[in-house]
């Protein structure tokens, strides 16, 4: 492979590595809304709290990954 494919090659695979990192993002907010979507269905307010407080440290887990990863300020083609 020649120097340029290489590099080329290189910045596929962290584009790629990135894409998987939001992707895990997103599962995570869907994870938030499923809990707090679920805590209404329970009757007694000992679990509604749980599922609360569940959906709420995963919110705070998720936005602090969200902070740490990388943003694309302008399209850049391989």
């Amino acid at each position: 492979m020649g120097e340029g494919s290489a590099q080329k090659l290189e910045k596929a695979r962290r584009f790629n590595k990135n894409s998987g990192n939001y992707t895990r993002i997103t599962v995570l907010f869907t994870l938030i809304l499923f809990f707090c979507g679920v805590s209404t269905q329970f009757e007694t307010i000992r679990y509604r709290i749980t599922m609360i407080v569940t959906g709420g440290v995963a919110l705070c887990i998720s936005l602090e990954l969200l902070a740490t990863y990388p943003v694309a300020l302008e399209l850049t083609l391989l």
